[in-house]
């Protein structure tokens, strides 16, 4: 199943050195997508990731992925620190996790698009989630 990109570039990123897409950390935004993405829009805000994901499956690139996004801060995962060096920032946009049962469908798409996103950018390297993944996936 194909979903809509777009392509949102953000100020907030570290051209050098290159990112090293070892995996891809997962978060989710209390914020709507275009919330968030006027969120990391903005330089002063200091905070990006390489794509966000729409509960509809769309996806915003805000980040090249040869670039390191800003999306953990302070962060350590398998013994290394600064998580933003290695792995790619995905996020969640909306309430993706706590929808009222009549709404529950549209938790599938954002579900589907992770893993494509991952397919898509990283084929066959590992594929790691960071502690910080605080909510999805929601089990």
């Amino acid at each position: 199943m194909p979903f809509a990109e777009i392509s949102r570039p953000s100020p907030n990123f570290a051209a050098t050195p290159a990112h090293e897409q070892l995996g891809v950390c997962f978060h989710h935004s209390a914020m709507d997508f275009d919330a968030t993405i006027a969120r990391m829009l903005l330089a002063e805000s200091q905070v990006s990731c390489h794509v966000l994901i729409a509960s509809d499956g769309t996806r915003a690139t805000l980040v090249a992925d040869h670039h390191i996004a800003w999306h953990t801060g302070a962060s350590t995962f398998r013994g290394r620190t600064r998580c933003n060096d290695f792995l790619l920032g995905a996020v969640f946009a909306g309430d993706t996790c706590g929808h009222p049962a009549h709404l529950r469908p549209t938790r599938q798409r954002p579900r589907m698009a992770g893993p494509a996103l991952v397919a898509s950018r990283l084929d066959a390297r590992c594929h790691d989630r960071s502690p910080a993944n605080r909510t999805w996936p929601k089990k």
